[in-house]
């Protein structure tokens, strides 16, 4: 079985469990398409932010896969709504990229430890001299 790595950056707010939850929810959809890849090769970087000024969250979410590294950005008034989008963008882009397999790749049930992991997208491409495509 493969694990998958997986982290949450935030700015302006800090997530809550419900919030972690629903997250880990949602990324278990991709767990299918992603068996083909080896382990270390997959590591999925969520970034949430608040915007003080207009009070809209965004969602950036960045799939690094064995050759290149997914990525989708989506804002809504709701931090949830935002997520939601961009993990279903995400899916899209997966869909296209992978074929589905069976359910031996899963991700870790609660993301990495505050501060591991890449911190953004640069970080991401970086780690494994990849380019980033973008939705």
């Amino acid at each position: 079985m493969i694990i998958i790595n997986w982290n949450v950056v935030s700015a302006n707010f800090h997530p809550n469990e419900p919030l972690l939850s629903h997250m880990r929810s949602r990324i278990t959809e991709l767990e299918p398409y992603l068996e083909d890849f080896p382990n270390d090769s997959v590591f999925l970087h969520i970034e949430l932010a608040r915007d003080l000024k207009t009070d809209v969250y965004t969602a950036e979410l960045d799939l690094r896969l064995q050759k290149k590294v997914l990525s989708s950005r989506q804002s809504a008034k709701d931090v949830k709504q935002a997520f939601d989008s961009a993990i279903k963008d995400l899916f899209g882009q997966l869909i296209r990229t992978a074929r589905k397999g069976g359910q031996n790749a899963r991700f870790a049930n609660e993301p990495m430890p505050a501060g591991t992991g890449p911190q953004n997208r640069a970080d991401m491409a970086r780690e494994q001299g990849q380019e980033v495509h973008a939705s």
